[in-house]
């Protein structure tokens, strides 16, 4: 709402974000905690995970932090969210023919 309310253009484009960042191995480390799961974790032995893979993406949010908005959620809080959102709508994650 607040970009709408003071976007400057007809069309604006926002990346929406916070300052923080996690690598896999954290999230994976989340997720595994949540879910009380100790998989084997493998990784490859290339900088990349798949031709085209970005090995760091960390966004840019001044556009949208220069309207006032900043993010509620912490990315840690976000992927958790995130996975009990799924947990409680297993039919999201069925395989669609």
């Amino acid at each position: 709402m607040t970009a709408l309310e003071k976007a400057q253009q007809a069309v604006n484009i926002f990346n929406l974000g916070g300052q923080d960042y996690c690598e896999v191995r954290q999230s994976i480390g989340w997720i595994c905690e949540n879910l009380r799961v100790t998989p084997a974790i493998e990784y490859g032995t290339g900088d990349r995970g798949w031709a085209g893979d970005s090995p760091f993406v960390l966004l840019d949010t001044a556009k949208i932090r220069a309207t006032g908005w900043s993010p509620r959620v912490a990315i840690r809080d976000g992927v958790l969210k995130t996975l009990e959102y799924l947990k409680a709508n297993q039919h999201l994650l069925e395989s669609r023919r």
